[in-house]
């Protein structure tokens, strides 16, 4: 009795299998003149979390991040075989989104007889401003009320430098601020340009990508901490220019007044006269090569 009993246990035994892992999928967005596809990570049973996207360098972060939060999306799951660096993704996320936000993330560890086999990370982005999610309405109806939308890209471009210039005045009340300390002042975001006509260069640069991205025109907002200051980079149909709208509009403003001193410009002509600085690759700055890099990476998928 007791050799007929061992032999269906033997066999019940026999049949545990290795769970099978499912093979990683691919998913695409679509970004102005570019294409860029995604990879969904297959992970074991005992990871719950859906859509955890495997990753390489802190560019793709960003730019996930970026497209997510256009659907009102502020967190995911991302996997990665390297060490991502939040500050570096921080960077290239601040030159896409068009308003202020705290970038934070998160770690789950996964074990197995107390080695680490998997670590899952959480991207959180939380907007500033609870007024983040008008700011694309806000642009729409400038593009619309102030006709922007006409003719070639660099009419339009001028448009849009046109009308920030025209109707924002800076905001130097800040000057009184500690600018080591974070901030509310919508004077330092899109929302400053959108609701009250004043701010500062960030926000100056900000509006501008705003209203780009509502014309469908490749840009992205720059900054130096080394001059404490913000402009942009934009594509004028050929080539990547540079833009200073808060230096076009000086202090004190004038009505109807607008300079093109620091418009479309490259790289050379915009650093000659000394008054621009760009900042270095480090961890947290981005050089003014990484920043053509990511555009290109971003818009045109190179």
């Amino acid at each position: 009795l007791n050799a007929l009993l061992l032999i269906p246990l033997f066999l019940l035994g026999g049949c545990v299998k290795e769970e099978v892992i499912p093979e990683d999928t691919s998913v695409s967005f679509d970004i102005e003149f570019a294409q860029h596809d995604f990879v969904l990570a297959g992970l074991p049973s005992y990871v719950k979390e859906k859509d955890v996207y495997r990753v390489e360098k802190e560019e793709e972060v960003a730019l996930l991040a970026y497209l997510k939060v256009k659907d009102e999306v502020l967190d995911f799951n991302y996997i990665s075989e390297n060490e991502l660096n939040l500050d570096r993704i921080y960077a290239f996320l601040e030159s896409l989104l068009p308003f202020s936000f705290n970038l934070s993330s998160s770690q789950m560890n996964y074990t197995k007889n107390e080695e680490i086999v998997l670590t899952l990370y959480t991207l959180h982005v939380e907007p500033i401003f609870e007024e983040w999610v008008n700011v694309d309405d806000y642009a729409l109806a400038i593009v619309n009320q102030a006709k922007l939308k006409d003719g070639s890209i660099l009419e339009e471009i001028k448009n849009i430098h046109d009308v920030i210039v025209l109707n924002t005045e800076y905001d130097e009340s800040v000057l009184q601020l500690d600018l080591t300390k974070p901030s509310t002042n919508l004077s330092f975001d899109s929302l400053g340009v959108f609701l009250e006509n004043t701010a500062v260069c960030s926000g100056y640069s900000r509006a501008f990508s705003a209203l780009s991205n509502s014309l469908n025109i490749p840009s992205l907002i720059i900054s130096s901490e080394t001059m404490t200051h913000a402009w942009n980079l934009v594509y004028d149909g050929s080539a990547w220019k540079f833009v200073d709208t808060t230096f076009d509009d000086p202090i004190p403003d004038k009505e109807g007044r607008v300079l093109y001193t620091y418009f479309l410009l490259n790289e050379k002509e915009f650093i000659k006269d000394g008054k621009h600085i760009f900042d270095k690759s480090a961890q947290t700055r981005l050089s003014a090569d990484e920043y053509i890099y990511f555009a290109n990476y971003v818009y045109f998928n190179e």
